[in-house]
């Protein structure tokens, strides 16, 4: 990428940024009590592609994150193009991160997972306890 960027405009390292979190979409097959999606009343949504190769390639021409995450208030492998983002990241010369509930890890997204491998897979499993899961994330 032979972008030009404007050096007067301030670089994201300069606010004390050095990952930035891309929310794909407002989509989760969980329901945690921590987590304000359930109780939102906003209609489900979910970025276009072509708006995620934006964002990256921004990303990319600020030259100074360190990391660029999916995830947050969502569960990114519900996301259609995430194995596309995890790759359009990396061509970019950006690592990644991908945070899951890993509800859909299945033997396709295994293998899905192992062609277009995250810098970083953390797989979100906050209770030991079957009955407290289900109780907590509401997803047997």
């Amino acid at each position: 990428m032979n972008e030009v960027v404007d050096v007067s405009l301030p670089r994201l390292s300069d606010m004390g940024f050095s990952i930035v979190g891309i929310e794909l979409d407002n989509l989760c097959n969980m329901a945690c009590t921590f987590c304000p999606l359930p109780i939102r009343e906003a209609p489900d949504a979910s970025l276009y592609l072509s708006d995620v190769k934006n964002i990256l390639d921004q990303i990319a021409a600020d030259g100074t994150v360190d990391l660029v995450t999916f995830h947050q208030f969502n569960e990114p492998m519900m996301y259609p193009h995430i194995w596309e983002c995890i790759d359009l990241a990396h061509q970019r010369g950006l690592r990644t991160l991908l945070v899951t509930n890993g509800a859909t890890l299945t033997k396709r997204n295994i293998d899905k997972l192992l062609k277009h491998s995250p810098t970083m897979l953390r797989i979100s499993a906050q209770y030991i306890s079957e009955g407290h899961h289900n109780d907590v994330r509401g997803y047997k």
